[in-house]
């Protein structure tokens, strides 16, 4: 499976660049758009794609998710941590995140470990 994954994340680069842009749901594609890059790897296309996502709303928990794994992805952890963290404040849910299989090393750092016990006293 995972020598097929370039091509699957090339073919859903293709199918996205083929849909009309309307502003919300553009930023959601383009955020997705930005994870297929990262994990071809195509940095500078990555980091291009989820700054003009996160322009375009710049509070989407959604979008704000997405840059997290798109800066782990990329090696630029104090960054994700940053993303992860509004995405959280922006009401994101702390279980999805704790479940991401891209987030694994990040959720080693004591910086995540800050971010669960914010967040649970957030849910409170």
């Amino acid at each position: 499976y995972r020598d097929r994954a370039p091509d699957a994340y090339r073919q859903a680069i293709k199918l996205a660049s083929q849909q009309p842009n309307s502003s919300a749901s553009d930023a959601d594609l383009r955020s997705s758009v930005a994870g297929y890059y990262a994990k071809l790897p195509d940095n500078a296309k990555a980091l291009a794609e989820i700054a003009q996502a996160r322009r375009q709303a710049p509070m989407n928990p959604t979008v704000l998710f997405k840059a997290a794994l798109v800066y782990e992805i990329t090696g630029r952890r104090e960054q994700a941590i940053n993303a992860l963290e509004l995405a959280l404040q922006s009401g994101y849910s702390m279980d999805e995140a704790s479940r991401e299989p891209d987030l694994a090393e990040l959720r080693k750092d004591p910086r995540y470990q800050r971010l669960t016990r914010t967040s649970s006293k957030r849910a409170q």
